[in-house]
This record gives structure tokens, sequence and C-alpha cells, in this order.
């Protein structure tokens, strides 16, 4: 297991992606939102955000490393929200390789921008290698968003539970345009030492993102500035499965309404912590 320190720091940039209503209400559609303004394509849902920067964040992960990385953490910051008829230009550079005594982590800090230079959103994506070292860090670690015990350990003000259906990945997989295996093909996921069907990642995110948009912005996307959340367990795709998401208050911050949020399935077992949402009034 090796990887390529050497890497680090240099930027790519993405192909234009172009945005319809079409794609915006498939992909509303493959999570079951039930928001109007997304099921009709005229706002993106949140995590629609990583579509456009997806294959580049793919391609600079196999850059330094052939090791399978789970997704670890996602940290988006959004500027405006994604709508049809936009020209996305993006970059995305590998920010960092940091060790722990779990593995290491892989950073990469992408940017996204319109036709007419205004930013839309930056994001934070963190690959996992687990039993893993190198030597030493190289680069720099994501942005922290570590939730206190003790807030979550309170009482939440809202929670919403999403169904999660057997059809769900190749929905989403159709809808996002991320046919990894592991989450298609159960021989696949085997291999690579998954006991089921894997979710997406950011399948399960859009869950959560649903119950922060639904619960804690009064439906306005527009409202939402920042979504990050590490994935604490794998979900795995079976008969029954659900993503139940919890919202917690924590103190304003810069004028903006700060809620944690944590997302468990039937078993009560976390499969999302550390989750945090900024909100504009």
């Amino acid at each position: 297991m090796k990887f390529d320190l050497s890497k680090v720091g240099p930027t790519i940039e993405t192909e234009e992606f172009r945005v319809n209503t079409v794609r915006l209400a498939q992909y509303a559609a493959s999570i079951d939102d039930t928001n109007p303004r997304h099921l009709e394509g005229r706002f993106a849902p949140p995590v629609f955000a990583h579509c456009p920067v997806m294959q580049a964040t793919v391609e600079l992960l196999k850059s330094v490393t052939d090791a399978f990385a789970f997704h670890g953490e996602h940290d988006f910051h959004f500027h405006r929200p994604i709508e049809p008829g936009m020209h996305l230009f993006s970059t995305a550079t590998l920010q960092g390789v940091i060790p722990s005594p779990a593995g290491v982590s892989i950073v990469i800090k992408t940017q996204t921008q319109g036709a007419d230079g205004k930013p839309v959103n930056d994001q934070y994506m963190t690959g996992f290698v687990a039993k893993a070292s190198v030597p030493k860090a190289a680069g720099t670690p994501a942005p922290g968003h570590r939730v206190p015990d003790q807030v979550t350990a309170g009482k939440p003000f809202a929670e919403l539970t999403c169904p999660m259906a057997l059809d769900q990945t190749r929905r989403y997989a159709d809808a996002s345009r991320d046919y990894s295996d592991y989450a298609l093909v159960l021989e696949a996921a085997r291999a690579k030492g998954l006991d089921g069907i894997l979710a997406h990642g950011m399948l399960t995110l859009c869950f959560a993102g649903r119950a922060v948009i639904d619960k804690a912005c009064g439906g306005d996307t527009a409202r939402l500035k920042r979504l990050a959340c590490r994935f604490s367990r794998p979900v795995y795709v079976v008969p029954n499965q659900a993503i139940t998401t919890r919202l917690f208050r924590m103190e304003r911050r810069d004028g903006r309404e700060i809620v944690a949020f944590e997302s468990y399935d039937p078993a009560g077992t976390a499969v999302l912590k550390h989750g945090i949402a900024e909100i504009a009034p």
C-alpha cells in the first residue's frame, strides 16, 4: 500500500458542467426528496453540488494511492444554490495526506464557480484508508467540524426518518452518475471486504440534508451555508433500511444559526456523526 506524497499541492481543472431542470429533478427524485423546489428542478438539493467535481475527486484519489479509500468526511461551504441554466467550472486540489493511528486521510479541496466568475461552493472531501501509514503528514487537514458530545446527548428539536428503498442506490447512481461498483454489485462489495451492497456516502448525506432543509431551513435551500459530517458507520442496502436524522441547536455564530445533526440506522447505530449545518437568516 503506497502513497505518492508528491501529488499534494497541484490543482486540476474540471470540464464545464451544465445544469438543467431535468437533471436536478432526477436527482431529487432519486433521494425521494419531498421539497417541491427540488422535485420541480428549480434548485439543486445541497449534496448535488458534489456531482460537478466527483470525477476530478476520484482522479486525485487514484493519483496518490491505489488503495481503496472510504469516504470519511465531507464539508460543503455554499455561496449560492445551484439552479438550472448555470454553467459551472471547478478546480480540485489534493490538499493533504494526513496519518493517524487508525490510517491515512486524503483531503481534496474543490472550488466551483459560475460562468460569471462568482463562487458557488467550496468543498473538502476526506478519503480514508484504514490501517495504512505514511512517514509524515504532507499538506494540511480539512477544516474541523467536531460536535461536543453534550450537544447530541440533549433533546433534538426535530428529526426526520427517510426509508431507503432496495433500488435506491441504482436510482442514485443514475442521477449522480456515481456508478461505484460496491453500491451496485454484491460481488464487488464483498471483494472490498464489505458485508453487502453499500449505500453511497453522499446518498446517506442526502437524507440528512433533507432533514436540515425541511426542518431547519424552512424548505429554503438558499439559507444553507455549510453542511459537514463524518461518515461513522457503513449503511448497507437491506430490507427495511432507513436513516433517521436528529437535529440539535447550538449557539449562533456570525449571525448564522448553527445546527448539529446525527443520523442513525434502524438499530440505533450512528452512521453520520459530527454533523454541522450553518444556516443564514
